[in-house]
C-alpha cells in the first residue's frame, strides 16, 4: 500500500509539473527534425571475447561499453566545446 501511494504521489508531480531540463540531446522549441547519420563498424567477435576475458565481464558488458565511449565522444565532439 505504500509504495502505491508513493507511485501516484509520484504521477501527480510529473502531471503538476511537466517542464524539462535543457540537456543537449533535447532539441530547443522549434527546432526542425535534422537528418540521421547512422555510422556502423564491425566489431570481430573473437576481440570482444579477448577483452571479456582479460577484463573478467560479460560480453554484454563489452558491447555496452563500447556504446557508451562512442556516444560519450559524439557529445563531446559536438558540445564539449560549448559547455
Amino acid at each position: 500500500m505504500f509504495h502505491t501511494c508513493i507511485e501516484i504521489f509520484k504521477s501527480m508531480v510529473i502531471v503538476c509539473f511537466p517542464g524539462d531540463k535543457a540537456t543537449p540531446l533535447n532539441g530547443k522549441p522549434g527546432a526542425t527534425v535534422s537528418i540521421n547519420k547512422f555510422i556502423h563498424r564491425i566489431i570481430s567477435l573473437d576481440d570482444v571475447k579477448v577483452v571479456k576475458n582479460a577484463m573478467n565481464m560479460t560480453v554484454n558488458d563489452v558491447l555496452f561499453g563500447i556504446v557508451q565511449a562512442g556516444l560519450s565522444r559524439y557529445l563531446n565532439q559536438r558540445y564539449g566545446k560549448s559547455l
